[in-house]
């Protein structure tokens, strides 16, 4: 499974693996929601298991750091490979997405 939501404390981990694309868009959409009602703490997206992650997915991640920012919390990614960290900073995304 490509997405595992996980909370320890105050904070929400979001792990992701493999290619994350439309196909996981429901799932990873309910995850994020399910974070962001929780209404306290940090949310932290593990990516370095991601080996591509789509336009679907990058928005629902770019959403939920809003929403987040909207509560005065945080989302941050950790691990994210050098190569998608790359395309995201090329893109404009790093800083939306709490990478690089």
């Amino acid at each position: 499974m490509p997405i595992e939501l996980t909370k320890d404390g105050a904070r929400w981990t979001l792990a992701l693996s493999g290619v994350v694309s439309v196909a996981h868009a429901a799932e990873l959409a309910v995850s994020a929601r399910a974070a962001a009602a929780a209404g306290a703490g940090e949310v932290v997206v593990r990516a370095a298991g991601v080996h591509a992650l789509d336009t679907a997915a990058l928005q629902i991640l770019i959403a939920l750091r809003r929403a987040l920012a909207a509560q005065g919390r945080t989302l941050r990614v950790d691990g994210a490979p050098a190569a998608l960290v790359a395309q995201w900073q090329r893109a404009g995304l790093a800083a939306e997405l709490g990478a690089g």
